[in-house]
């Protein structure tokens, strides 16, 4: 119990750090609001009306509907106003000494940003949008992005500095320049100074006045005032969800109410998980346990937890790997623009802290049954090029379902949003069975070159050609290796007898952070095509759905939607109380007749 006791006093000074630097960050002020004015602050999803002298920090978004405005000031009596129908993020406002960072993030719409002092030598002011970054050197300057992502600055006083892609060009008073959606600079135009300033005055024409009304009356706001408008600590540092249902444990079925707390000190996040658990017949446990620990800083970072989504060779050896609801350790040392190394360790244990009525609080260890490590080095000797050498294995000690996979990778930027790349990897041993009693193992290859690219800022394409041994499995440690592993399905090595060409092509597209579109179709010589298909809708943290379709060996001719190679999966999160949401998931497959066979569940999340 000293060591948890140690533990604990840790985070407690963490977090009186933490704390001690939250009330150092700036803040900016919604001086004037008219119409429709909403704000979301930082780790919520809820937008809330805005209101006057509203406090705004590192994290808030700020959304003007339409036939509104407003006008957020700065200490220095620095302005941006924002037009109708425009979303901004507040990305960062924080001083370190005498210096100050502003960084923001236009999303859509227009603002007119004034800077009412000189920019010292180390201090920030920029506004992102989707193609672009405009950093100030002047003091006047409109910024506006239209619904295709495209981005236009005009400088009214001073200088702009303009980067979209790779080139940075300095726009000078009285020239407008745009960005084109795919991220190329279109041509600088010269406009008119006092006739644009005019034009700007007659869009907000209809609320001058009230303008000139509401800000007379608007009164001072002390900074004892401003301090209680700050956001809670308590809803940035602690977020608390609870789950039941019913679990089965060593043939008994026990009733599972499960607390979740996460706490966030800045750098180090925790993940706990409180679980009470009852039989029926007189046995009741109280579980603690850790769910997740991570720590991010600029050149390390930690994660323990469960896995999910673990990539390695461009898909090749690792393609969406998860560890089941099991724990292993996410490490990252190094830079992610010059160099470093990733590995997937997994955690030997799973520590528990049990309280039973018979034995009272006990620590109980149980075995992890991961036993599969990753690893990835990389290097970049150019910017735009990335040289990388990765493998995986998986050490289990019965020695039929050993595994190790090895390759190298190398992907060259030849844009921003356009990287083409090839990876190629070689299955060392299988079941057990060396190089040196089986040279077939040998001929177990595979090769990939495709091009990925961003188009329209929101549609990600991929095109992929493949070459691989007939043995070879692409993306060999894949979502479902560790259930695989678990009813011993794990395929046998074979002798190759050739190799195989195939394509995979596929889309991405997400459309105003509400809806993901995801399609992968897959096709080889001599074989089948296969197609996957997801679709995720999020229209708050407590209202989304996922629909999965997927048909593999898609028979020559008439393309049916239903075979027995279908599976079709829907998830669906809504809430039916105040603070609890429930939790559908169906999973459909089909016989050979086309009949469905289903599986329910159903979940309850409570939050508090």
């Amino acid at each position: 119990m000293k060591k948890y006791l140690a533990f604990f006093l840790l985070f407690l000074f963490i977090l009186n750090i933490s704390w001690a630097q939250t009330q150092e960050k700036r803040f900016a002020t919604l001086t004037f609001l008219k119409g429709k004015v909403f704000v979301k602050r930082a780790g919520s999803e809820i937008f809330t009306p805005a209101k006057l002298n509203m406090a705004l920090f590192s994290g808030d978004r700020i959304w003007v509907q339409d036939n509104s405005y407003a006008i957020i000031t700065f200490s220095d009596k620095s302005t941006l106003k924002l037009s109708a129908n425009t979303q901004l993020d507040i990305v960062e406002l924080s001083k370190e000494e005498d210096k100050e960072k502003s960084i923001f993030k236009l999303w859509l719409g227009k603002i007119w940003a004034t800077v009412e002092r000189i920019i010292k030598p180390g201090e920030r002011v920029e506004i992102q949008t989707p193609t672009a970054v405009a950093g100030v050197r002047g003091t006047s300057w409109v910024m506006s992005v239209g619904e295709d992502g495209s981005t236009t600055v005009n400088t009214i006083i001073g200088v702009v500095i303009l980067v979209a892609g790779e080139i940075e060009k300095n726009i000078s008073e009285g020239i407008q320049i745009s960005v084109n959606p795919d991220g190329t600079l279109g041509e600088e135009k010269p406009f008119n100074i006092q006739e644009y300033i005019k034009e700007l005055e007659k869009e907000i024409e209809k609320v001058e006045e009230v303008i000139k009304e509401e800000l007379k009356e608007a009164k001072e706001v002390t900074p004892e005032e401003m301090e209680k408008m700050k956001p809670e600590t308590k809803t940035q540092l602690l977020k608390n969800e609870a789950v039941y249902g019913v679990e089965s444990r060593d043939g008994d079925m026990f009733m599972k109410f499960s607390f979740t707390p996460e706490l966030n000190f800045n750098v180090v996040k925790l993940g706990l998980e409180l679980s009470l658990l009852t039989n029926g017949q007189g046995t009741t446990l109280f579980e603690l346990g850790f769910r997740y620990g991570e720590v991010n800083l600029p050149s390390f970072g930690l994660r323990y937890g469960v896995v999910d989504n673990y990539n390695l060779g461009y898909g090749l050896i690792a393609n969406r790997y998860s560890t089941n609801q099991l724990d292993s350790i996410l490490l990252r040392i190094g830079s992610p623009q010059k160099m470093g190394l990733n590995l997937l360790i997994p955690s030997p244990y799973k520590l528990k802290l049990v309280w039973d009525p018979n034995r009272g609080i006990v620590s109980e260890l149980s075995e992890n049954p991961i036993t599969t490590y990753g690893m990835r080095v990389f290097y970049r000797p150019l910017s735009k090029l990335e040289l990388g050498v990765n493998a995986m294995a998986d050490l289990d000690a019965t020695y039929t379902k050993q595994q190790l996979i090895v390759g190298a990778d190398a992907g060259y930027f030849i844009t921003k949003d356009i990287i083409a790349y090839a990876s190629f990897a070689q299955r060392i041993i299988h079941n057990g069975v060396n190089l040196s009693e089986d040279p077939n193992v040998a001929s177990e290859n595979g090769i990939i070159a495709g091009i990925q690219a961003k188009f329209l800022g929101f549609i990600n394409a991929e095109i992929q050609l493949r070459s691989v041994s007939d043995n070879f499995t692409l993306g060999y440690f894949d979502a479902f290796y560790e259930k695989n592993k678990a009813k011993d399905r794990l395929s046998e090595i074979t002798p190759a007898t050739k190799r195989i060409n195939g394509i995979l092509v596929g889309i991405n597209s997400r459309i105003m952070n509400i809806a993901e579109l995801l399609i992968l179709y897959e096709s080889y010589q001599d074989l089948l095509p296969s197609l996957h298909g997801e679709l995720a809708v999020r229209i708050g943290p407590r209202i989304n759905g996922l629909v999965i379709y997927e048909q593999k060996d898609i028979p020559l001719g008439p393309f049916s939607f239903i075979t027995e190679n279908t599976k079709m999966y829907g998830q669906v999160q809504y809430p039916i109380a105040q603070n609890v949401d429930m939790i559908i998931k169906v999973l459909r497959t089909f016989d050979s007749q086309g009949n469905p066979i289903d599986y329910y569940t159903l979940d309850t999340k409570i939050y508090f």
